[in-house]
């Protein structure tokens, strides 16, 4: 598929495995698909993409910036629980000349879930001007969960803004004690916790759908 046109994307709605931005493009992506992605990027494109990953074992996207003067933002949820196991593999890749690559993950992972995360953001040799950053964050909920994730930056070129980082965090009692003596309720104070980190991951798209956005918020709360 060749997106020809700035345009608002459901990928559960484009059955090609490959799919290119045409040069000059303000694209915005909702990841809902069961398939794996190629997601090439031409020249002049500003993409972003927003995604939310349940119970899948071999969940794969890779995004190609192929042409100068690109930008990729690129915001994944995954939720994790009873036993059910996510193992996704989220690339990006910058292949030429002033692009940019910005990709964080959450991972909200409860009741025996186990996330296995293959982040990696590859910087190929002789380009210039280029900036990437990778952050992967871990929420847990009450007490046991399973983790496994590195992430990777592969870089080959010296003329290069690179950082990357991971974070550690679990809501327990005492965490949700500041709320609950305001009069807050336990299960109302975790939803308003982890809403705080949806919000603050998926805020770009709240201005782009917001209907959306509220749709997804009040289905991973009712999980929760």
């Amino acid at each position: 598929m060749n997106i020809k046109k700035n345009w608002f994307v459901r990928l559960s709605e484009v059955s090609d495995e490959k799919i290119i931005i045409s040069d000059d493009l303000e694209v915005v992506i909702f990841d809902d698909t069961k398939d794996n992605k190629q997601i090439h990027i031409w020249e002049n494109v500003k993409l972003e993409v927003y995604g939310v990953i349940e119970e899948r074992d071999d969940y794969s996207i890779h995004f190609i910036q192929e042409k100068d003067n690109s930008t990729l933002v690129a915001r994944y949820l995954l939720l994790s629980k009873n036993n059910k196991k996510i193992k996704a593999k989220i690339h990006s890749d910058l292949e030429a000349d002033n692009t940019s690559s910005d990709v964080k993950i959450i991972s909200i992972i409860w009741n025996d879930g186990f996330v296995d995360l293959d982040g990696v953001i590859q910087i190929w040799r002789w380009i210039k001007w280029v900036r990437c950053k990778l952050v992967e964050e871990n929420l847990f909920l009450w007490s046991t969960w399973k983790a496994k994730w590195i992430p990777t930056l592969l870089v080959r070129s010296d003329d290069v803004e690179a950082s990357h980082a991971c974070k550690m965090e679990r809501i327990s009692d005492e965490k949700l004690f500041y709320l609950r003596s305001r009069w807050v309720g336990k299960e109302d104070a975790l939803s308003l916790m982890v809403e705080s980190y949806i919000a603050d991951l998926l805020w770009w798209l709240k201005e782009r759908n917001l209907d959306l956005y509220d749709q997804l918020v009040w289905d991973i709360e009712k999980q929760i």
